[in-house]
C-alpha cells in the first residue's frame, strides 16, 4: 500500500518536473534499512524521503539515520494528508505576491506576473488531411435517344419443365366388378375332448386334445390323424416325509360330511392302581340329614408330558376305482364365480365385462382338477386365482384355457390352451 502511494505521488511529481526522475538510491540502507538497493522502487522511495515527504514508519535502535520504510503496511487517511502536504511544499516552495502565479522556467517553478506574452509567429502549415468520404450520388441525367435496331440474337436454350398443374376433379365411380372366387376355408379351431378311455383314431380332428378322465392322461394335439402318446397329469406318489413339528391350532373349519365308521380299536392296557388312602375311624351313625347342594367342580389337573411318537404305520391298500359315467360337470358363468367341489369344466363368459374365477382352498382339495375356458366375444379377460405365480389371465390373444390341479398346498398350472 505504501509503495502504491509512492507511485501516485511520483506520478504527480513527474507532471510538474522531470528533475525528480534523475534521483537514485545511494546504496543499501541509504535511507531505509528494509529497502535494498535492488528493489525496483528504491530510487522513488529515496526521492520522496530526501524531500521530507515521508520519514518512514520507525527508527532503528534510536538512530535517526537508520529507519524502516514498512512497504507492506496500509496508509491511513491521516498519513495521506501529511504526504500530500509535504509533496506540495516540495513542489511549490515560493509564496507568490498578489497577482502572481507559479510558472515553469524550464528547470524549476518561479513566481511571475499573470500577463500574456507577445503573439508568437505563425506555425508552419500542417500536413494535408485525409480524403473525405464519398458524397451522395447526383440525380440521373436525361434519357438518351433510342439506338438503332441490333441484329437478331441466336436461338435460346429450351426452358426447364414447368411445375405440375393441379389435380383434376375425381371421375365418376365405375361399375360394380364381378364377385371374387370363393376363398379357401379356414383351419378348424382346436377342441379339448374327454372320455373314460384313451382316444381312438377316429375321435376328434387334427389339433384337438383328449383328456382321459379315468387315468387323468392328456393326449394331443392330434397330428396327421394320430394322437400319439398321452401325458399323465398325476405324478407318482412321493415318499412319506418325516413328521413335521406340531403346528399351531388353526381356526375351526366347517363340518365335513360324516365318514364311514372305522373298526373298533384294541382294548388299551389298564392303568396302574392308585395308592389307597388311610381308613378313618368309624363315627357314630347320625340322623339322615337333608341333601346338600351340589359342590363346585374341582380344577382340572395339569396335562401330562407328551409321550414319544409311535412308529410309522404301513400304507393302506389302494381302494377300488370309483365309477365314471363318461360325462364330467360343466358350467357356464357370466359373472365373478367361486368354483365348488362339484365343478370340473367352467366356461368363463367374458361378454360385456372382465370375469374373476376364484378357486377353493388347495389344502382341502388334494388332487382336484379344474378345466377353465374363456368364451365370449370382445377383448375382455378372465382372471383365475389363486394359482402358482399369481393370478392367471385368459385373453383373446395368448392363453384362452387352463387346466389346474391341487397338490394339497397350491393350485398348479398343468396345461395352457392357446
Amino acid at each position: 500500500m505504501r509503495k502504491l502511494l509512492m507511485m501516485v505521488l511520483l506520478g504527480v511529481a513527474g507532471m510538474w518536473g522531470g528533475a525528480a526522475q534523475a534521483q537514485f538510491c545511494a546504496g543499501p540502507g541509504f535511507v531505509f534499512e528494509d529497502v535494498p538497493d535492488t528493489d525496483p522502487f528504491c530510487p522513488q522511495i529515496s526521492w520522496i524521503a530526501q524531500r521530507g515527504i515521508t520519514l518512514g514508519c520507525a527508527v532503528v535502535e534510536g538512530d535517526p539515520t537508520r529507519r524502516l520504510y514498512c512497504a507492506d503496511e496500509n496508509v491511513t487517511r491521516v498519513q495521506m494528508s501529511a504526504f500530500l502536504q509535504h509533496l506540495g511544499d516540495a513542489l511549490f516552495p515560493q509564496n507568490c505576491a498578489s497577482g502572481q502565479v507559479l510558472k515553469w522556467k524550464g528547470t524549476t517553478w518561479a513566481c511571475a506576473d499573470d500577463t500574456p506574452g507577445p503573439q508568437g509567429p505563425a506555425g508552419p502549415a500542417g500536413p494535408t488531411g485525409p480524403t473525405g468520404l464519398q458524397g451522395p450520388e447526383g440525380p440521373a441525367g436525361a434519357t438518351g435517344a433510342t439506338g438503332a435496331q441490333g441484329p437478331a440474337g441466336p436461338q435460346g436454350l429450351t426452358g426447364a419443365q414447368g411445375p405440375e398443374g393441379p389435380a383434376g376433379a375425381t371421375g365418376a365411380t365405375g361399375a360394380q366388378g364381378p364377385a371374387g372366387a370363393q376363398g379357401v376355408p379356414g383351419v378348424d379351431g382346436r377342441t379339448v375332448l374327454n372320455g373314460t378311455v384313451a382316444p381312438a383314431a377316429g375321435d376328434g380332428i387334427d389339433g384337438d386334445f383328449w383328456l382321459d378322465t379315468v387315468t387323468v392322461t392328456l393326449y394331443g394335439p392330434k397330428t396327421a390323424g394320430a394322437w400319439g402318446a398321452g401325458i399323465s397329469l398325476v405324478g407318482p406318489t412321493g415318499a412319506t416325509g418325516a413328521a413335521g413339528a406340531q403346528g399351531a391350532t388353526g381356526p375351526q373349519g366347517p363340518a365335513g360330511p360324516d365318514g364311514p365308521a372305522g373298526p373298533t380299536g384294541a382294548q388299551g392296557p389298564q392303568g396302574l392302581q392308585g395308592p389307597a388312602g388311610a381308613t378313618g375311624a368309624t363315627g357314630a351313625t347320625g340322623a339322615q340329614g337333608p341333601a346338600g347342594p351340589q359342590g363346585l367342580t374341582g380344577d382340572t389337573g395339569p396335562q401330562g408330558a407328551q409321550g414319544p411318537q409311535g412308529p410309522q404305520g404301513p400304507q393302506g391298500v389302494q381302494g377300488p376305482a370309483g365309477s365314471f359315467s363318461g360325462v364330467v360337470s360343466a358350467i357356464t358363468v357370466s359373472a365373478n364365480y367361486t368354483a365348488t367341489t362339484s365343478d370340473f369344466t367352467i366356461f368363463c363368459n367374458v361378454a360385456g365385462n372382465d370375469r374373476l374365477i376364484t378357486l377353493p382352498s388347495a389344502a382341502a382339495n388334494l388332487g382336484r382338477m379344474y378345466l377353465i375356458r374363456r368364451i365370449g366375444g370382445g377383448n375382455n379377460e378372465c382372471f383365475v386365482t389363486p394359482v402358482q405365480g399369481g393370478p392367471l389371465t385368459l385373453d383373446n390373444g395368448n392363453t384362452e384355457g387352463v387346466l389346474v390341479q391341487s397338490d394339497g398346498t397350491t393350485w398348479y398350472v398343468m396345461t395352457l390352451y392357446h
